[in-house]
């Protein structure tokens, strides 16, 4: 139908100066619909779009999802090819469908994904049949739980009892739930952060040089980060990132997916978005998987105090997009969390 907003290369955060719409979170707008993929999660949730592209560096689809009470896939790295994406992290991109259900990310995933030998980062491995896979049924599924608490910070008041109220639809859906533990959680939140953007940096160099003050501050701000890290730094962030893609191996060698909150708290306020930016990333669990590269995805799962949507988050075995999407919609079929819109005139699912 259209183009939809998006921050400045895929980071910074909105910038009032420029002559470009500010994207405003449709359940209140006074809020910020997540980012960078802002305008396909606020478009959907408002029902102007049935679907929409999103891009996920650091948590730009599952983010915005969450924040905007809607669906939204990251897949394995390399399974769907970014050719004509302009890239933020070349080891770290990637691009997934936005929707309203999960069942609606199957059908666009099943388009979506292939190999193309236009992109160096593509992966020739065979696309199953997403929707054969959405039988409604969890039996024979062992899903590994983890609430993330230890490194949020602070949560929204709701967060514990939504996630709780989560975790046991999943096991009505006849899944069986065991606590786990990510392992190297905080390793691979900070080599996504130094692996982004120093990768950013390189592709931006030369623009960097010669045409800095082109760049909105929030753009500046987070990608001249990349010059406080060394080279040594980069290699190391690249070195723990396999390690903990070896031990992640291993404890999917004993679940099937793994569910944590996609963000601990709600999204932030337009006006206090300079305070999101220097500490609000700690409510956050989106980079973990961007660092391993592991299908994640983010589902409604309820509200917050102040009436925001809050995301739950499952993700899988590299390529297992199926059973992903297979427990996002076990859970949508027994929650409407998925149905709610908000109130700004758009069509409901039955209308739609």
């Amino acid at each position: 139908m259209g183009k939809l907003t998006t921050m400045e290369f895929a980071c910074g955060l909105p910038d009032f100066d420029r002559p470009f719409p500010i994207p405003r979170n449709p359940w209140n707008l006074d809020y910020w619909p997540g980012g960078s993929s802002s305008g396909s999660g606020s478009g959907v949730a408002s029902g102007m779009v049935l679907g929409a592209l999103g891009t996920d560096t650091g948590g730009s689809i599952r983010l915005p999802a969450a924040y905007c009470g809607i669906t939204g896939l990251m897949p394995t790295f390399g399974r769907v090819p970014k050719s004509g994406c302009a890239p933020l992290g070349y080891s770290l991109d990637h691009i997934g469908p936005m929707t309203r259900t999960a069942r609606d990310a199957a059908l666009m995933l099943s388009v979506l994904a292939g190999y193309d030998a236009s992109d160096a980062c593509a992966v020739d491995v065979a696309v199953p049949d997403y929707t054969a896979a959405l039988t409604g049924d969890l039996s024979g599924l062992r899903i590994g739980v983890q609430r993330l608490e230890e490194y949020a910070g602070e949560e929204d008041p709701a967060l514990a009892g939504l996630f709780a109220d989560a975790v046991s639809v999943l096991s009505a859906a006849g899944a069986d739930v065991v606590e786990i533990s990510l392992p190297f959680y905080r390793e691979m939140v900070a080599a996504d952060f130094v692996t982004l953007t120093a990768e950013a940096a390189a592709y931006h160099m030369p623009d960097f040089q010669t045409r800095w003050s082109d760049y909105a501050p929030g753009t500046r701000s987070i990608l001249s980060m990349a010059f406080s890290f060394s080279a040594a730094d980069f290699v190391q962030a690249q070195r723990a990132r396999r390690v903990a893609q070896h031990a992640l191996n291993d404890l999917f060698a004993t679940v099937d997916l793994i569910v944590t909150p996609t963000s601990s708290k709600v999204a932030a306020r337009i006006d206090d978005l300079g305070e999101f930016l220097s500490d609000g990333f700690l409510s956050v669990h989106t980079p973990y998987w961007d660092s391993t590269g592991n299908p994640a995805v983010s589902i409604p799962m309820g509200f917050g105090v102040d009436g925001m949507p809050l995301g739950l988050q499952l993700a899988g075995r590299p390529f297992d997009e199926a059973t992903v999407l297979r427990a996002g919609d076990a859970f949508q079929q027994r929650t409407d969390w998925h149905a709610q819109a908000p109130a700004l005139g758009a069509p409901s699912l039955a209308e739609v």
